[in-house]
């Protein structure tokens, strides 16, 4: 009885998704494409003849399927996947039709009528193909066709440069931030807060996602609590970071945030915050960043103080975002001069065989800190 608790054992995104998808539908739509290539049923199989014990273990095995692929990938693939179902309902085909002809009337139709991106569109394709993997176990052969190839090409090549959306909070913009914030913006404690998560984005070179959540719905295991964060010197902390967009299921990634002699030295706001967080009463897996709700901050959250903080500060907001501060942190680094590889490490943009380097060689990323920060 306990094995098959832990085998339903899935958090309420999980189980939203897995409905979301229809399973059932998947099974009909595998039955309908005829046998796959491999031998023998698959988990998304039709009709399976199941024993109890064995319907938990199929229901487990399509959670963790499911659970390979990050949860707003799947949204993605799912609304392509639903765009796809539109179109043939209002051409009246058989659906799925997964041949080469259909995929580029739809790739064309999306494209000219509906005014979807390029990239988007791919996005879209890589969710077809995803669900005919699901259905049948084997991909759309269509998917990966020549034609379909160029034509993604072609379509993108046509499209005028945009304007850029997102530009680099660079090191002395966040200290124009971080005086507004020092000047007084919300209240003492949300201030603190609100500094503690532009420094650790800065010198963490984070994506916004990997220090906020989706939405209010808090899971420990996914998202930042306070037992992200460690002392690992009397000069240095350490942020567990859990998953990121290149690490959806290895072990959590240390980084690094170092005393500095700087105005803008991440190490003791950051301690401040924690601490007065503990004083409170906080357990280690509550949110490690909170509203003045006391709920886990999201990144709607985050975005909207930003901008109003941009705004405060003299720098107009629009073409900014959450990951500004990942690129901006990249492109200071870059103006001071730090290694290519020192880079990489500090972003990790690189295999997990760099983590071995920041372990041996931490001087190197205290000394990048110290460069960003002046």
């Amino acid at each position: 009885m306990q094995f098959m608790r832990r085998l339903t054992l899935v958090s309420a995104q999980q189980q939203f998704i897995i409905r979301a998808y229809h399973i059932p539908e998947i099974q009909t739509i595998g039955a309908s494409r005829g046998p796959s290539a491999n031998s023998g049923p698959t988990v998304f199989s039709h009709h399976l003849q199941l024993t109890p014990l064995l319907e938990h273990l199929i229901s487990a095995s399509q959670d963790a399927i499911l659970n390979s692929v990050a949860p707003r990938t799947l949204s993605s693939y799912l609304t392509g996947w639903n765009s796809f179902k539109a179109f043939h309902a209002s051409l009246g085909l058989p659906f799925p039709s997964l041949d080469v002809l259909t995929l580029t009337n739809f790739i064309t139709f999306a494209h000219s009528l509906l005014k979807i991106k390029p990239s988007t569109i791919r996005v879209y394709i890589s969710g077809i193909n995803f669900f005919a993997k699901l259905s049948s176990g084997t991909p759309c052969p269509a998917a990966s066709h020549l034609h379909i190839t160029m034509l993604l090409k072609g379509l993108r090549k046509a499209e005028p440069h945009p304007t850029p959306k997102r530009l680099p909070l660079t090191s002395d913009l966040l200290t124009r931030c971080i005086q507004t914030l020092r000047s007084g913006y919300l209240s003492p404690f949300m201030d603190k807060a609100l500094e503690s998560m532009f420094l650790l984005a800065f010198f963490g070179f984070l994506r916004c996602s990997e220090f906020t959540a989706q939405n209010s719905d808090h899971h420990p295991s996914q998202h930042a609590t306070m037992s992200d964060i460690s002392i690992h010197h009397p000069d240095t902390i350490i942020y567990h970071l859990k998953r990121s967009k290149t690490n959806q299921s290895g072990p959590p990634q240390p980084i690094y945030i170092f005393r500095l002699n700087s105005y803008l030295s991440p190490f003791k706001p950051i301690c401040d915050y924690i601490s007065a967080r503990l004083a409170s009463g906080t357990s280690p897996q509550d949110p490690l960043f909170i509203t003045e709700t006391g709920k886990g901050a999201t990144r709607t959250w985050f975005h909207h103080h930003f901008r109003q903080i941009l705004h405060k500060s003299g720098i107009h907001p629009e073409y900014y975002s959450g990951h500004s501060f990942r690129i901006g942190a990249a492109s200071t680094a870059s103006s001071q001069g730090i290694p290519d590889h020192v880079i990489k490490i500090l972003g990790r943009w690189s295999s997990p065989a760099y983590l071995t380097y920041i372990h041996s060689n931490l001087n190197d990323i205290r000394n990048a800190h110290q460069h960003l920060s002046s």
